[in-house]
């Protein structure tokens, strides 16, 4: 067996999108672009994340859960295509993603989960 086909750190550093929605004829469809958990990228915001809380020294309040949460999936976040909202397209940047996360709890949940299934990195997913 060709252990290559479980490399999901390759992809994790590239990018894999998330598609929202397929490309028609019409237009480009929508998806998220976003790094695996075993990228640099996130191991680099969790060792930053528990630096901070080693620091600290007391419990997290679940307000501090909840916004680590959302620095995870936002440093996760390599770009997007095809968002918009009111009919504008939605330009990307980490400070856009953290209130579309937030504004849209059903797109933090699919991201969430996407980042965390490593068959979404592996060599047979389409990196971006």
């Amino acid at each position: 067996m060709d252990l290559k086909k479980f490399d999901s750190k390759t992809n994790a550093e590239k990018g894999v999108e998330l598609v929202l929605e397929e490309k028609s004829g019409t237009g480009p469809g929508a998806a998220i672009t976003l790094y695996g958990t075993d990228s640099s990228v996130c191991k680099e915001k969790d060792r930053e994340i528990q630096r901070r809380n080693r620091e600290k020294k007391s419990q997290l309040t679940p307000e501090e859960i909840e916004d680590q949460l959302f620095e995870r999936i936002v440093a996760a976040t390599k770009g997007w295509r095809g968002l918009e909202e009111g009919g504008k397209e939605l330009a990307f940047s980490p400070a856009a993603a953290e209130k579309l996360y937030r504004d849209y709890p059903e797109l933090a949940d699919k991201a969430t989960t996407f980042i965390f299934n490593r068959a979404n990195f592996f060599p047979t997913a389409s990196a971006s």
